[in-house]
């Protein structure tokens, strides 16, 4: 049966049962305890509730982070990262076989897949490593391949048509195109609301030319703040 789990950094799953929640804090009192001054005593909360599991901040000293955006409050999605003081935690949706196979991936203790993040990637060639939109959000994504200072393309697809790259120079996002013709900051918008299909890194791919100029972190912090838009936009009649 699928339930939804926080792993928290030293690999413990912490199941969120219906109308149940999981306290957060540097507090005895909660489920998950971080012994760290960075962390508020009762600092966040996850609670089940009919439209996904709910997570809340309780007015914390240092705030509570979603793949690095700061929020009071946010639904989660299977791959969330959540960030408390120094701690991140993961999001997971699934069996809780999945949740330990992933830990096993994780601690490199299987020799099934190799992996470019904390998530199973499985390999299309030597130097190229795939993934699915399903289960490594694009946000997560970018954060790994910048945090690695990733040289290469990011190739993004659905129902096997390519529907535009992202390219990395040293961990930079420099160019990104869609196959609609987009180009740069424009089509980097655009590419990074994909919820759904597949990806493909291709480490060394040059990119066409440097184009995008800002922060990794500007870049990423503006994508999740148009993904909050479009999960918040009425559906097209």
């Amino acid at each position: 049966m699928k339930s939804f789990f926080l792993i928290t950094p030293d690999n413990t799953i912490h199941e969120l049962l219906p109308e149940k929640s999981l306290r957060i804090g540097r507090s005895k009192m909660s489920q998950i305890v971080f012994d760290d001054g960075a962390v508020s005593r009762l600092h966040a909360q996850v609670t089940a509730t009919p439209e996904g599991p709910l997570l809340r901040d309780n007015d914390s000293a240092n705030g509570t982070f979603v793949n690095g955006r700061a929020v009071k409050e946010s639904l989660l999605r299977h791959g969330d990262a959540v960030q408390v003081g120094k701690f991140i935690l993961y999001a997971f949706h699934g069996e809780r076989s999945e949740a330990e196979a992933w830990i096993k991936r994780r601690a490199g203790k299987t020799t099934n897949d190799k992996t470019i993040t904390d998530f199973n990637l499985q390999r299309l060639r030597p130097a190229d490593v795939i993934g699915d939109l399903t289960t490594l959000n694009v946000i997560n994504l970018l954060q790994t391949l910048v945090a690695q200072s990733q040289n290469g393309c990011l190739e993004l697809s659905c129902n096997d048509k390519i529907i535009g790259r992202i390219f990395f120079c040293n961990g930079r996002i420099v160019n990104a195109d869609t196959h609609a013709g987009l180009q740069d900051k424009e089509a980097f918008y655009q590419l990074v609301t994909a919820a759904e299909g597949q990806f493909v890194f291709r480490p060394g791919v040059p990119p066409p030319s440097i184009a995008i100029f800002e922060q990794p972190s500007a870049l990423v912090l503006e994508a999740c703040r148009l993904i909050d838009e479009k999960r918040a936009a009425p559906p097209n009649p």
